[in-house]
């Protein structure tokens, strides 16, 4: 027996050693986020002129890869992300500016201002009739200001968040370039070096991934590239950075198309389409605008036809054909909508003028009340666009509600189905942490059978 035989054993104790390190790391990071499971690569080592072989060698430490489950992950996480910005958005706004039915929601402030010009038809003569329809016109024209003003104010506060997550996602982009130089310069070295370096810069992708819907692209040296719609954000250890253009909205929101993703420095436009920012500008330019116009044509029609029956008809006292003056005017002058429709002052400090008969007051009839009133039924009139609005954003939140629950539930079965493939399976773990010990206490117990021997022998020949 030579003392080869030690130097192979102690190369097995050694192999086993680094496995059961390797094993410890995994069972570590069972639960980290990001972090694919390890395991060693080795190989027999094989000498010329060595008949017996001269042990094992550690090529390297692998780290699981499973790129289609990986992309897979990717995708399904960023449709959640921008499945569950958009249902909260809608959801935002539902509450704010379209909640029906409520005691102080716009439809309930109609019904009353109908409510009070059929008694204002009934008692034409009775100033506080005229007052009833002034205090009720104030209150729908108050809740037509306040949804705009909600949805206004959700529309800024959508807008800051996303040029909140623009300037984050651009500090990302620049770590994803700076771990894919790290690893580049490690990727010559010993097989494994660079798999902390991988698991961190996976995390990161993993985020931008739910923030902008970024695809990754291999590249060489173990670097990754970033591409959104096309568009490269990162390549090799270079990032371009993100700027969010969004245009200030009226009161309400009514144009669409006014929120961009660029790449800064630059026009050249970044298509985000999904992630949560892309959830966020697919409210900014499609949604809320379409809803501030549908607020605003419940306010125009309103104003454009109690002021038309108003013209028609008679004020108090007239003995000739004298046009009622507005109830509903712009604040301020300009065009009116809802974020400006108010109650005429004139009318407000001469209720009396209110127009509501159909002929010269002496023989007053309130007829025109009556027709005011009647607006409340009309199949074109305020209250049926109001109903249409309520009912469109009513849809358009079960819509995106539900996709945002089937979303999620795809993004939870691609996690899974990535992590049983790279991630630690702890009973594996087990198994393999009772392989490498019985292989090194078996590697152990060749070096002490070994050293038994020449002690022996070195004995007899003393």
């Amino acid at each position: 027996m030579s003392g080869g035989a030690l130097y192979i054993a102690l190369s097995g104790l050694e192999a086993q050693q680094v496995g059961l390190d390797v094993v410890a790391q995994n069972v570590a990071n069972a639960n980290t986020p990001g972090y694919q499971s390890e395991s060693v690569d080795l190989a027999n080592q094989q000498l010329p002129g060595s008949p017996v072989g001269d042990g094992v060698t550690v090529q390297g430490v692998l780290q699981a890869q499973n790129t289609f489950a990986r992309s897979l992950e990717l995708g399904s996480q960023a449709a959640s992300s921008y499945a569950t910005q958009l249902s909260s958005t809608l959801t935002a706004a539902q509450s704010g500016s379209f909640q029906e039915p409520s005691s102080t929601g716009i439809s309930e402030q109609l019904n009353g201002l109908w409510s009070a010009f059929g008694q204002l038809s009934d008692t034409p003569t009775q100033l506080a009739s005229a007052q009833s329809v002034v205090a009720a016109a104030q209150q729908v024209a108050e809740a037509l200001n306040q949804a705009a003003s909600n949805l206004t104010g959700l529309f800024n506060d959508t807008s800051q968040q996303a040029s909140l997550l623009v300037a984050q996602v651009n500090t990302q982009l620049a770590q994803v370039a700076s771990l894919n130089g790290q690893i580049a310069a490690q990727s010559g070295g010993e097989v494994g070096a660079a798999n902390s370096l991988i698991d961190a810069r996976n995390q990161v992708l993993s985020q931008l991934a739910n923030e902008i819907g970024a695809t990754v692209v291999p590249a060489s040296s173990q670097q990754v590239n970033v591409l959104v719609g096309g568009v490269t954000l990162v390549q090799g250890t270079q990032s371009n950075a993100l700027a969010a253009a969004i245009a200030a909205p009226g009161s309400p929101p009514t144009a669409s198309g006014t929120a961009q993703i660029l790449l800064a420095g630059t026009s050249t436009q970044v298509p985000v389409t999904s992630g949560s920012l892309g959830g966020m500008l697919a409210s900014l330019n499609n949604n809320l605008p379409r809803y501030g116009t549908q607020l605003n044509a419940t306010a125009q029609a309103l104003a454009t036809q109690v002021n038309g029956l108003l013209a028609s008809g008679q004020t108090q006292g007239t003995t000739g054909p004298i046009a009622g003056p507005p109830l509903f005017v712009a604040a301020g002058g300009g065009t009116l909508d809802a974020g400006s429709i108010a109650v005429n002052p004139q009318i407000e400090a001469s209720p009396s003028l209110l127009a509501a008969s159909t002929t010269p007051y002496a023989g007053g009839n309130g007829q025109n009340a009556a027709a005011i009133a009647n607006l409340g039924s009309a199949a074109d009139g305020p209250n049926a666009l109001w109903s249409q609005a309520v009912g469109q954003v009513g849809l358009d939140v079960q819509s995106a509600t539900s996709l945002a629950t089937s979303a999620a539930q795809q993004a939870q079965s691609a996690q899974t189905a990535e992590q049983s493939s790279v991630g630690v399976d702890v009973n594996g773990q087990l198994v393999n942490l009772v392989t490498y010990q019985q292989a090194y206490q078996a590697a152990a117990k060749v070096i002490s059978t070994v050293q038994q021997a020449l002690s022996s022998l070195l004995s007899s020949v003393s």
